[in-house]
């Protein structure tokens, strides 16, 4: 079981339901490395299903949350970018008065 842990705690979730032939692989290289004294021989390993507790399942939300924010963030930032409507505040201050002008714009006054 230790084994088990320990292959599977080297690779991320995705990883392990992705790439479940190469896990299988390994876990059965290891598994046969420690019966072979015993006088066995394993030929084949197969991992059926992965359950996972409550509080990784929660930390893995979150993280998957985080990751959707900031492409968000990535993707309003790059629209902000583009607009053509936008105006730097170097614009601004390059106009008369346009210090003016910018206060207004942060004050809302």
């Amino acid at each position: 079981m230790t084994g088990l842990r320990n292959i599977i705690g080297q690779h991320d979730l995705d990883e392990v339901l992705q790439e479940r032939n190469k896990i299988n692989s390994l876990l059965c290289e290891n598994i046969a490395s420690s019966t072979t004294a015993w006088g066995l021989e394993v030929q084949r390993f197969e991992m059926k299903d992965v359950e996972l507790p409550v509080a990784m399942q929660q930390v893995m939300a979150m993280q998957a949350e985080a990751i959707r924010e900031k492409r968000a963030r990535i993707i309003k930032a790059e629209a902000a970018v583009r607009s053509p409507g936008r105006r730097s505040s170097s614009y601004f201050l390059r106009q008369p008065n346009g210090w003016l002008r910018l206060r207004h714009f942060a004050t809302g006054k």
